[in-house]
């Protein structure tokens, strides 16, 4: 779960804690970019 001041909260599963923290701050880094697109049901 990404929440970030500014963006929608994120939410993803995954099936390694390693593969969260890995998505998670590449998530973040987008956000804090300017990059971030949020895709799927609003």
């Amino acid at each position: 779960m990404v929440r970030k001041h500014g963006w929608p909260t994120t939410i993803k599963t995954f099936r390694t804690r390693r593969d969260a923290a890995d998505w998670s701050r590449r998530t973040e880094d987008k956000m804090v970019r300017g990059v971030y697109i949020r895709s799927g049901p609003k």
